[in-house]
């Protein structure tokens, strides 16, 4: 028996849970799932997403005729180089994307395939070579697999058609994606100005009554992914992808939205005067991701209270997340306002 952390989910909701999370790629397969007192224990890789549902340690069995973890496949390494293999990878669709340290860089085909063996549905391995350009998007290197990164990704009951390679996607937004579907009031209308391949517009059109979704990206690759993606659901009737900038959108569409999302956590900063241009002259709802250290959260929200003021609006932390850890000491935040006139500022 091998102790682990895991997730306690009541039986009802258990089938849905476990697919959600062997889509974050956080779901450990070396050990078997328990069921216990109506509820299901599933164990969990270190950084798994909690989901709302309480974890404890539990005693698991180990799995039939399956490695523990894929680098007990690594182990006629030198002790030195196991110490550095990748502890967390990116898994979307049949695609893992994985950082292997340059340190590490004579091991890459080597850790590839024992990914490949030891991730179920898994066919290509690709080293993520990092994010760049005006349009952020992932320069991938397949390692190991199917040399093909075009992909279908499932989340909360939605199917998502993305190439990683050419498109900005990440799956451990799958939660923040539900939970802002979940505050979604019937009626209201939602702007994404970086939609991508539409997953917060696809979630919410599923898991909400909102009357219409735009979804906004400059990125024309994955705006063919998004028109495919709202057929593929079968809500074209509620979301709309739009090839544009989010500058030149905003202008063109002034006080529309009741809830906007900026997911561009690296500088959605610079987009607070085009978010707030969207919404309703009544106020409404933003979503805002950033990186940022924690200490220096306050300090960054407070800026953009004073932004929003100078622009005519108010701003109300009304729940701060953590999505994932970005490095030792910056993590990757969502933050959510309530936009409404400039004596609503707590400053």
């Amino acid at each position: 028996m091998t102790q682990a952390p895991a997730l306690r989910v009541p039986l009802r909701d258990a089938e849905r849970v476990r697919r959600a999370l062997l889509d974050e790629g956080a779901l450990r397969h070396d050990l078997k799932v328990r069921r216990e007192s109506g509820e299901l224990l599933l164990p969990l890789l270190d950084g798994a997403p909690r989901m709302g549902y309480p974890v404890a340690v539990a005693e698991f069995e180990p799995a039939d005729d399956s490695p523990r973890h894929y680098s007990d496949l690594l182990a006629h390494l030198p002790e030195a180089e196991r110490a550095l293999l990748p502890s967390a990878f990116d898994v979307v669709g049949h695609v893992l994307i994985v950082k292997v340290p340059d340190a590490l860089r004579h091991r890459e085909r080597e850790i590839a395939q024992a990914l490949l063996e030891a991730t179920p549905r898994v066919r290509t391995v690709a080293q993520d070579e990092g994010v760049a350009g005006e349009l952020r998007v992932r320069a991938l290197r397949v390692l190991a697999g199917d040399a093909d990164t075009r992909t279908e990704h499932a989340e909360h009951g939605v199917r998502i058609r993305v190439d990683p390679a050419t498109c900005y996607f990440s799956p451990r937004l799958a939660t923040e994606r539900i939970r802002v579907a979940r505050l979604v009031s019937p009626g209201e209308r939602v702007v994404d100005l970086m939609a991508g391949v539409a997953p917060f517009a696809l979630v919410i059109a599923k898991h909400s009554q909102a009357a219409r979704v735009d979804a906004v990206d400059l990125n024309p690759e994955a705006v063919a992914f998004a028109r495919e993606n709202v057929a593929l659901n079968k809500v074209a009737d509620r979301v709309f992808p739009e090839q544009a900038d989010a500058r030149a959108w905003s202008a063109a569409h002034p006080g529309v939205a009741d809830r906007v999302i900026t997911n561009l956590p690296h500088t959605a900063h610079a987009f607070l005067e085009d978010a707030l241009r969207v919404l309703r002259p009544g106020g409404g709802a933003w979503h805002y991701h950033c990186i940022q250290a924690e200490e220096d959260l306050g300090r960054h929200l407070a800026e953009l209270s004073a932004r929003a003021h100078e622009a005519g609006r108010g701003l109300r932390v009304s729940a701060t997340r953590v999505v994932r850890a970005y490095s030792p000491r910056e993590r990757h935040f969502a933050v959510d306002f309530e936009v409404g006139a400039p004596a609503e500022d707590e400053g």
